[in-house]
């Protein structure tokens, strides 16, 4: 179930102005990327792990990427390659 377009459009603008505003923090989950570009940052999580953290822009040039899917896919590679080899 999600929002329509409108109220999604309308909840993204309450959530920055209200950052904007007070300086706080609004933490959200997602499986949706195309949302989660929308943030200021993303954390990406793995076996309840972050396993990458960082902007839109910073991910995708770090994995040489196109889309954050793609980038979430090489970062759980990455992760999945480093603890099969610790064991």
């Amino acid at each position: 179930c999600g929002l329509d377009v409108l109220l999604r459009e309308k909840s993204w603008k309450y959530i920055k102005d209200l950052v904007q505003a007070h300086g706080v923090t609004v933490g959200m989950s997602t499986h949706y990327m195309n949302e989660a570009q929308k943030a200021d940052v993303i954390g990406f999580l793995r076996n309840g792990r972050m396993i990458f953290e960082g902007n839109s822009q910073e991910i995708l040039q770090d994995f040489n990427v196109q889309s954050l899917d793609m980038a979430f896919y090489e970062s759980s590679l990455q992760h999945h390659k480093e603890a099969s080899r610790f064991g």
